[in-house]
């Protein structure tokens, strides 16, 4: 089961910078440049990662 929870969390990270980027190619690209989007980016995945991993 953790295999399946592992995979399944690491599908989500990267469906998850997917999202962002499109959406700073879509909307942002000529008002914010990529280095200070992409360490938001990193940012905002690992702080979900680790949330997720909390157990109650």
């Amino acid at each position: 089961m953790d295999l399946v929870e592992f995979i399944l969390t690491t599908g989500a990270f990267f469906v998850w910078q997917a999202i962002f980027l499109y959406v700073y190619k879509e909307l942002y690209s000529p008002k914010l440049p990529m280095r200070l989007f992409l360490p938001v980016v990193f940012l905002l995945s690992a702080l979900f990662g680790f949330l997720m991993n909390i157990q109650p």
